[in-house]
């Protein structure tokens, strides 16, 4: 994922919109250095919302400062989708990277 991230950067505002606790994200975002990748972090452990609260994903586009029509949002589960799509974001789910690099391929994101 980190190679999909680096093709990306540059090029796109990066959010990363999790639910793991303010130690787990600040691990991470150390351990692999994700500062190099994205722009923004939402995390429940920060703002205490989670996915699929509707507010998590207005925090993420005030954030980005963007609207949800320049959105793609990327989750592992259908529920956490819903709420995104349904504020205007294109949507998909991910199942494996694959997958994921074929339809951002389809859709002009990556050559």
């Amino acid at each position: 994922m980190l190679n999909l991230l680096d093709r990306l950067k540059g090029k796109f505002k990066i959010a990363a919109l999790t639910t793991i606790s303010k130690e787990w994200l600040d691990w991470k975002r150390e351990k692999f250095n994700l500062d190099d990748y994205f722009s923004v972090y939402v995390s429940s452990g920060y703002s205490g919302i989670e996915k699929p609260n509707p507010k998590i994903y207005d925090l993420v586009l005030e954030e980005l400062g963007v609207n949800a029509k320049e959105c793609i949002f990327v989750d592992d589960k259908e529920g956490h989708l819903i709420p995104a799509k349904e504020k205007g974001m294109l949507t998909i789910k991910f199942t494996n990277q694959r997958e994921l690099e074929a339809r951002l391929r389809e859709l002009g994101v990556l050559q």
